[in-house]
């Protein structure tokens, strides 16, 4: 693609940069601009640049049907982690009811009569 010459509003937006920054840029050359009879800059962007915020039809409803994908995927995940959460919480609850083990003891506290 080629490119196009746009004032330094325009190419500002297109750039997403400010004014300030492309009159230095142009000032000191390290980017393609000259000034008009005016004495107005006019940059080159090229034409890739300037389609690149545009969206197609196409792409908008691509872009809706991933985006509702991922909302009923999200929702599928938030069901599940509230459910492992529940069953998570259930045998915390079970751990605490269950009974300590007796502690055993060992030869020489049965032979010289150790006490629990």
């Amino acid at each position: 693609m080629g490119k196009k010459m746009l004032d330094l509003d325009e190419a500002a937006k297109v750039l997403s940069v400010s004014k300030e920054a492309l009159r230095r840029r142009a000032q000191r050359g390290s980017i393609e601009a000259k000034k008009d009879k005016a004495g107005r800059w006019q940059v080159a962007v090229d034409e890739s640049k300037l389609h690149k915020g545009q969206d197609t039809d196409q792409d908008t409803s691509g872009r809706q049907a991933l985006i509702e994908q991922l909302r009923s995927e999200n929702e599928f995940l938030k069901k599940q982690l509230y459910e492992q959460n529940v069953i998570l919480l259930n045998l915390t609850e079970n751990i605490k009811l269950l009974e300590a083990p007796k502690q055993r003891l060992s030869l020489w506290q049965r032979l010289f009569g150790g006490q629990q």
